[in-house]
């Protein structure tokens, strides 16, 4: 019998082709799992419409995937560990631990999905692969360190802060440039408009006897004087 794939069977083809299978295989396995249809035009024709909702489906997914792939690589998963000399772990850290780091950081990620090459014994800084798709891979960096290491770590931190707060905020002023403006540049009505005009004095506010003597009535007084010395003789 001919029929149409609905999923993808392995030996027989991928989801949408047409195929020819014994009738007991596909009347007895096939069509009863849902894994077939039977070739008419109209099982042709919806199992297209089918398949392409579901690639449309299948591309939003794995774009979700690439969006997390990022996230998960943006930025290291740090893991504090009880360690001895030389940095040596007292046990290891599991996929489990880091599945944990990424919770933290609000990234959901199945342990399962975690490949590690070896087992991390020691302090120091670890590539680790996680399949977040069928087609997407993401690398994470795994940083592991000591008690130690972090309480060291957070007194430095707490140190810098301290110096931040108590250190003094200095002002800088700019200078501000005057532009000065050429004499010629300013019209000679304006600086005339801008002189005081002198204030005319009233003649009745000068004293007489501030006013100079003229000479003209010194002469009449002389020739007076002769005139009266003249009849006397």
């Amino acid at each position: 019998m001919k029929i149409i794939l609905c999923d993808d069977v392995k030996n027989l083809g991928r989801a949408g082709d047409t195929v020819k299978v014994a009738d007991g295989y596909g009347r007895n396995y096939l069509l009863p799992k849902k894994l077939a249809m039977i070739a008419t035009a109209p099982n042709i024709k919806r199992l297209e419409q089918e398949l392409n909702s579901k690639k449309g489906q299948a591309r939003r997914v794995q774009k979700d995937a690439e969006y997390q792939a990022e996230a998960i690589s943006a930025k290291p998963v740090l893991i504090t560990a009880s360690a001895g000399e030389g940095g040596k772990l007292f046990g290891s850290v599991t996929s489990a631990d880091i599945e944990a780091g990424l919770k933290e950081r609000g990234i959901e990620v199945d342990k399962r999905k975690i490949t590690m090459d070896d087992q991390i014994k020691m302090t120091g800084s670890y590539q680790v692969s996680i399949k977040v798709h069928a087609d997407v891979d993401a690398e994470l960096t795994v940083v592991v360190q000591s008690e130690e290491e972090k309480a060291a770590a957070e007194k430095k931190e707490k140190a810098e802060k301290e110096v931040d707060i108590v250190k003094p905020v200095e002002t800088k002023v700019e200078p501000v440039a005057v532009e000065a403006v050429p004499a010629e540049a300013v019209p000679a009505e304006a600086v005339l408009a801008d002189a005081a005009p002198a204030e005319a004095v009233p003649a009745e506010a000068v004293p007489a006897e501030a006013a100079p003597a003229v000479k003209g009535d010194d002469t009449s007084e002389q020739a007076g004087a002769d005139k009266t010395e003249t009849s006397s003789a």
